[in-house]
């Protein structure tokens, strides 16, 4: 299944993920109204034009959705990542299941 037709705006959800990283920290970095104007873009871009036009543009690390240290990433409700502004490798992994397997790593080494 496509990450389009696997995917409905209603239940995706949007994440500005720039903000929460380190680097947002850094001179030059986006602030948290710009992420959330930029949120607000993404949202209202997806549901004008649709998840087939809209992803590959979030995808775009030139495009409207990247600024900065800023991007949009766009997750299905089971937690597969549909669009994602900073890395396309990204696309049509699961955020869970590496979060999961990050869980058990550390709990080895612990």
């Amino acid at each position: 299944m496509s990450r389009i037709a696997g995917a409905s705006f209603g239940v995706a959800l949007i994440a500005a993920l720039a903000l929460i990283c380190g680097s947002a920290l850094a001179v030059g970095g986006a602030s948290k109204d710009e992420a959330v104007v930029m949120v607000k873009k993404a949202v209202a871009y997806i549901k004008s034009e649709g998840p087939k036009t809209a992803y590959p543009a979030i995808d775009d690390q030139s495009g409207q959705f990247v600024d900065r240290d800023l991007y949009i990433v766009v997750y299905g409700m089971d937690g597969t990542v549909l669009a994602h502004g900073a890395n396309k490798a990204r696309i049509g992994t699961s955020s869970w299941a590496t979060r999961t397997l990050m869980a058990r790593r550390s709990s080895r080494n612990a």
